[in-house]
Formats: C-alpha cells, structure tokens, sequence
C-alpha cells in the first residue's frame, strides 16, 4: 500500500461504487475466484469473502479469556434464537482519515431491503448492531421504534465514543480490557 501511494498508482473511490457492483465486492455471485495457490490455501479457486476470512483466521486471534467472555455475551443476546439481520457501523478515528461515512439513512434502506427475505410478513424485524459509536443506536430506534436492535452497547458500563487506536496509551488497565471485550 505504503509503494502504491508513493508511486501514485492508486485510485481513490467512493464506497458506493463497491456497494454498488458485485463484481467489485468480489462476491462468489460473480464468479469471482481467486487462483489461490499463490496464496497457499487449501482450495484451487475460493471466492474473496472466504479467502479474506481464512487470513483473518490465521493473523488474528482472540486470547482464550476474551474470546469465552464475547461467545457468552453474544449468548446472553436472546436475538440470536431467531432470525436477525446483523450490520457493522464502524466510525471512531476514521474521521481523522477524511472517509465519508454514509448516512444512517442508508442502512435503514438496506436494512429494508432485506426485511421481506428474512422476516414474515407481519413478523417485528430483529437487528444486531456492531458499532464503536454506540450513539447510534439512539438514532436508529429513533428513526425505527417499530424494529427490535439488540447490540453490545446496551451492555456497557461505558458507551463506546469511537475506536481511536491513539487512545489506547491512555487508557486505564481497566478501560482496556472493558474496550476489548
């Protein structure tokens, strides 16, 4: 990345052009496959959304203590015995990289979009909020009294403001370890 932008060989883009085009997304919908030998994976050709989640799966990993404590507090969450529709609004210090987010307006019509294929008709839509600005929330159950939101935030003892990585120094052992679980 760091070559690209010195060299000028990158293009900057709107989101919603990859939103927008499957293709770009790289979804298996499109045939879209990586040749992955190149990548040393078990599968000759794998769609993007499997191959960038087997990379995650061997960079990252969760301590023991913090994975326990997350599977539990995602059981604790009676949404997931039913259906729901999950989505990750993430904001925090990606304002100090001058990215436009969209609106919350625009999850809403998303969301919308997929209610009739999730849900039956009449049935009260179920929603799981993934968020670091968990102000959020007050502003979708505003705009949408009628949807059930479930999220990690209603757990808190501290409303998360935005993920800001230059905070962390700062932070109390405590505040740490309630930030990352």
């Amino acid at each position: 990345v760091k070559e690209r932008m010195e060299s000028g060989n990158y293009q900057v883009r709107e989101w919603r052009e990859y939103w927008d085009s499957l293709h770009r997304r790289r979804t298996s919908l499109n045939n879209f496959d990586y040749n992955t030998p190149m990548y040393s994976h078990p599968t000759a050709r794998v769609d993007g959304v499997t191959l960038k989640r087997d990379f995650i799966r061997h960079m990252w990993h969760l301590l023991p203590s913090y994975r326990e404590h997350t599977c539990q507090a995602l059981k604790d969450q009676k949404i997931f015995d039913t259906d729901y529709i999950a989505f990750s609004v993430r904001r925090g210090d990606k304002t100090s990289e001058h990215f436009t987010f969209p609106t919350m307006n625009i999850y809403i019509e998303e969301a919308e979009a997929l209610i009739p294929h999730v849900f039956k008709a009449g049935q009260r839509p179920k929603f799981f909020v993934a968020t670091d600005e968990c102000y959020l929330l007050d502003v979708l159950r505003r705009a949408r009294p009628q949807w059930d939101i479930a999220s990690q935030c209603d757990q808190l003892a501290e409303p998360q403001k935005g993920y800001d990585i230059r905070k962390i120094p700062s932070m109390t052992e405590e505040q740490r370890e309630e930030h990352f679980r």
